[in-house]
């Protein structure tokens, strides 16, 4: 069994090598220059062997993370692999796993057919955008959750104690639901009303006033939203707020700092990008993902205490050591 990566993820690639004791490969890259790019392995290892690929999101360009991602993938598969199983904690379009309107399309559903038609046999993913997600894919896919770790990471850290948790839309409210309960809080809710353009936060429903707040969230975009949250938060005296997303675009950081009056942002390494909101807690998701391919691959068995139906029905928080 190997692993193999782009140039750009040589850290976290060998780090799960390490852990997992296999070998790694790094994937070299060329671009012409008209902008077109081509991936080669240094030599042919892949015969009957069974990959692991590992991939990430980007914040600038989804269109040309999927295309390089899909010839990727066919250059292993030109290998003759036993099975590929792909790594994308951050799944391109991931957020369209439905319709919005009658003429237009489930964008999820086509990415899914085709990393089936490169041969693609398993996905581990973090924090899908919804549960329904799951069911456009044609193979095995293992919806894992950080967002457990993120939130016990921020109420450790700070000594959290009288605290709620937030939702900024009804998106995440059964993941928070099932945090909420764990920790015994109450759950306070945004309700968002969006148009192709723009989006608006309307009022909040729950009891917030003198506590700290935990915003959950799958993914942060612009982060408009989450500003216009924080800010609503604010104005009805909450304490310190603290933001557990697994994915952070924030598309437009580059353009216009993220301004809003929080105190800490907990999210992962699944978006590849230079810069972060201030205090921004970074969780590596190489430690992770290797306690998941040690249970998959050593141990044969599911790994159902790191996904997130299986959280759900437990109430386990799963937490790195």
């Amino acid at each position: 069994m190997k692993i193999i990566y782009p140039e750009r993820l040589s850290s976290t690639g060998e780090q799960i090598a390490n852990n997992l004791q296999i070998e790694s490969v790094v994937a070299l890259r060329e671009q012409f220059s008209n902008g077109e790019v081509i991936y080669f392995l240094p030599e042919q290892v892949l015969y009957n062997e069974e990959v692991i690929l590992l991939w990430d999101g980007t914040w600038n360009n989804a269109n040309i993370n999927l295309v390089e991602l899909l010839l990727m993938i066919d250059v292993i598969r030109n290998n003759n692999p036993e099975r590929i199983h792909l790594l994308l904690p951050s799944i391109p379009y991931g957020r369209q796993d439905r319709k919005f309107g009658s003429q237009q399309p489930m964008s999820l559903r086509l990415v899914a057919d085709l990393l089936h038609t490169v041969d693609v046999s398993t996905l581990f993913t973090l924090d899908m955008h919804s549960p329904q997600s799951e069911s456009a894919f044609q193979f095995s896919v293992y919806n894992l959750t950080v967002l457990p770790t993120l939130v016990n990471l921020i109420i450790e850290e700070h000594s959290l104690s009288d605290f709620v948790f937030v939702v900024p839309d009804m998106g995440s409210f059964k993941r928070v639901t099932n945090l909420a309960r764990y920790y015994n809080k109450e759950v306070a809710i945004f309700y968002k009303q969006r148009s192709s353009v723009n989006v608006w936060v309307s009022d909040l429903l729950g009891e917030v006033a003198g506590k700290d707040v935990i915003i959950v969230e799958d993914m942060i975009d612009t982060g408009g939203t989450m500003n216009k949250c924080i800010s609503s938060l604010k104005s009805k005296g909450v304490g310190r707020v603290f933001i557990a997303a697994t994915h952070c675009i924030f598309s437009q950081l580059h353009e216009k700092p993220f301004d809003a009056d929080y105190t800490g942002i907990y999210t992962t390494n699944s978006i590849k990008r230079d810069l972060f909101p201030d205090n921004t807690y970074v969780l590596q998701i190489s430690d992770f993902y290797s306690q998941v391919l040690s249970v998959y691959f050593k141990e044969r068995q599911f790994p159902t205490q790191f996904m997130e139906d299986s959280w759900f029905q437990k109430g386990v928080v799963t937490c790195i050591s």
